[in-house]
This record gives structure tokens, sequence and C-alpha cells, in this order.
């Protein structure tokens, strides 16, 4: 199957929707968080960016378009958790909080890893198609947040319907990760010599 411009191979096609459809129920299981009332740490905010930094380095040993992807997710899994910082922040004080937010490191770190998140997704772009290397980004990018929100913010688990939804949606993500890394290739490589 032809897509913007690019062969996509049955296998690749349902990589992309098991990660869409893993990833969307995960985040409906999730909906409904609040803010949360302290702010984290600044020790334990750097110790995010190292843990993205670390988990990144290791993915890109694969250097392939899916492996950048999924590389810079835990850049924007980073992203989301600032982001959430800062906005807590401003849920929690208003405009008041701004002064607080400026002397803390979130929105340096914010900005810091915005950029790196941003040139690894470029770069992978550069090396695979967008549908694949997106799906590869969408799983780390989900599940950082996930485990920051329980880990860190003690957010509580669900409960009923969407305590099961939760942990088969991830799964489902994983699965088409892993399907996306296995059958990756390069950008203008046909889909039929590529390596299985």
């Amino acid at each position: 199957m032809r897509f913007l411009h690019e062969r996509f191979r049955t296998s690749e096609l349902a990589g992309v929707a098991l990660v869409a459809a893993g990833a969307a129920a995960a985040g409906a299981a999730e909906a409904g968080s609040t803010a949360s009332h302290e702010a984290l740490r600044f020790g334990v905010q750097f110790l995010i960016v190292i843990v993205a930094a670390v988990c990144a380095m290791l993915t890109l040993r694969w250097r392939t378009g899916v492996a950048y992807g999924a590389a810079s997710g835990f850049g924007f899994a980073g992203v989301a958790i600032f982001s959430k910082e800062i906005g807590d922040g401003f849920a929690k004080r208003g405009f008041a909080a701004v002064p607080h937010l400026l002397a803390s490191p979130a929105p340096y770190l914010l900005l810091v890893v915005s950029l790196g998140a941003l040139s690894l997704l470029q770069a992978g772009f550069q090396l695979g198609n967008a549908a694949s290397v997106m799906a590869a980004l969408s799983v780390p990018e989900s599940i950082g947040p996930l485990i920051a929100g329980f880990g860190l913010y003690h957010e509580k688990y669900p409960h009923g319907l969407a305590a099961v939804i939760l942990p088969a949606g991830l799964a489902c993500a994983i699965a088409g990760s892993a399907l996306l890394a296995r059958h990756g290739r390069k950008l203008g490589e046909p889909a039929e010599i590529a390596a299985a």
C-alpha cells in the first residue's frame, strides 16, 4: 500500500494501528486526573531529564527511523511532565505562580528537553516514514507521564473497567512499537526487500 509516496507493508500498518489504539485506550482510561498540589523537588526534575536522556541514548543504538522516533518519545515524555508541572503551578496559584516557576528549573528544562526531542524527531523523519516514526514516539511519550503520574504525583490508579483498559492499552501500544521496530526500514527502501 502507498501513502504519502511511501510503501507500507501490512506489518507496518498493523504496528501503527496497534500503537494508536493502545495509546488512545490508555489515555481514555487515565482521563480525569486533577492538578497536583505539590511541585516536584528540583532534584527530581533534573533526574527526569537524566532518565529521559539515558533511555534515548540506549534506544539510538539501532540508528533507524523507529529508534529515533522512540528516542524523541522519551524527550516528549519529559516535555509532558514539565508541562504538567507548569500547568499545575498555574492551576494552584494563577498568575501568582510566575515568580515561583521562574525560580524553579521546570521552564528551562522544558525548553532544553523540547529542543532535544524535536531534533531527534527530525532525524527520525530523515531515516524512516512518518507513520512509523510517530507511532514509535507515542509509546514512551504516553508511558512516561503515566509512570510519573503514579510514582511522582501520587495519582490514584483508575477503578472499574478503566483499571483493565489502562494496562491492556499500554500492552497493545508496546506490541505495536515492537512490531514496528522489528520491521523498521530506511526512508525510500522498498517494502518488499526490507529485512523481516
